[in-house]
């Protein structure tokens, strides 16, 4: 696995500042080696083109997050609906119960942190997504 090198994050003038030194280069009749005030220009569009596309992503990715935030809220709602409605059809059985246990938010929470060490019990269901926990949002 190679190593992830430092990457640099101008500021986010940083656009300005490619504009504003191209604009003294042609000014001042200066040549900058191979980046001519024109070869500067183009830096500082694509600069600007694409941090607009990143910030349209990330807008993206948060709206992505919300939607499947409220979407897994209600589904935890639903699943906790379904779990009650088992433990009362077997509020009288103690083994029934004891087998419905596995399934309660405590248990995932257990299987999710031995998961890390490979160590899930084999009595208590395995998933694929972190434990079910209650989001702390509206």
């Amino acid at each position: 696995m190679s190593q992830m090198t430092k990457v640099f994050h101008p500021p986010v003038t940083f656009a300005d500042a490619i504009d504003g030194l191209a604009s003294f280069a042609r000014e001042h009749g200066l040549a900058l080696g191979a980046l001519e005030p024109d070869e500067l220009t183009r830096l500082r569009d694509a600069q600007r083109d694409e941090r607009t596309e990143l910030k349209a992503l990330e807008r993206k990715t948060l709206e992505t997050a919300r939607d499947f935030a409220k979407a897994q809220a209600l589904r935890f709602k639903r699943f906790m609906k379904a779990l009650e409605i088992a433990r009362a059809e077997f509020r009288e059985d103690s083994a029934m119960l004891k087998l419905l246990e596995a399934f309660s938010v405590a248990a995932y929470r257990h299987v999710h942190q031995n998961s890390a060490n490979g160590a899930a019990t084999p009595s208590t269901p395995t998933t694929e997504n972190a434990p079910m926990t209650e989001p702390n949002h509206p």
